[in-house]
């Protein structure tokens, strides 16, 4: 990601002086010069039908145990575009500094969601503060629940990503590991 046009990372800049508290490793994970990262993941999917479209529209791959996992990071001026493969399986996401501090825009598919990203100790915690499907702002007592975070165990970047939703339950959940990789393409 080394478009020096753009500036600091996207992370770097809506966290502002938050950034400096993280983990080296967490913050490595989100600099300019990593373009790709690789490790292992846990993914489980949501049994409610509704759950289950939903996490086909956005790309959520199908479940698993040690699923190989590549994520591909590439900046376009502002923009931030992660391609995630599990086991072959990809989905994208674009993601962008939200107009309020701590906010960043993230869009699976039909699906934009605002979040806020917090620093709570070692920890980076993610969650949702607004979304929109298909354009249209929708109510936050509807939106998708996020239990994210980003941290550091035994000297390796880790991360859980549990997206429920009030009416149907989980729809999905990511935790492993990444380990920046040289990006060959």
């Amino acid at each position: 990601m080394s478009d020096a046009l753009a500036g600091p990372p996207l992370y770097r800049r809506v966290l502002g002086e938050a950034w400096d508290a993280l983990p080296p490793a967490v913050r490595r994970m989100h600099e300019l010069d990593v373009t790709a990262a690789e490790g292992v993941a846990q993914v489980e999917r949501g049994d409610h039908p509704l759950a289950r479209l939903i996490g086909t529209c956005i790309g959520v791959p199908p479940a698993g145990r040690d699923v190989p996992l590549r994520v591909s990071f590439k900046r376009e001026g502002e923009t931030e575009i992660w391609r995630r493969s599990f086991g072959g399986r990809s989905f994208v996401s674009r993601q962008a500094c939200g107009r309020a501090a701590g906010l960043k825009v993230e869009r699976f598919g039909p699906i934009t969601l605002w979040l806020a990203m917090e620093v709570e100790g070692e920890r980076l915690r993610i969650g949702v503060r607004r979304w929109a499907a298909f354009g249209l702002p929708l109510p936050l007592s509807f939106a998708p629940v996020l239990e994210t975070y980003e941290a550091v165990e035994d000297g390796r970047f880790v991360f859980d990503d549990d997206i429920r939703h009030p009416l149907v339950g989980r729809i999905a959940r990511h935790r492993g590991w990444l380990e920046p990789v040289e990006d060959a393409g």
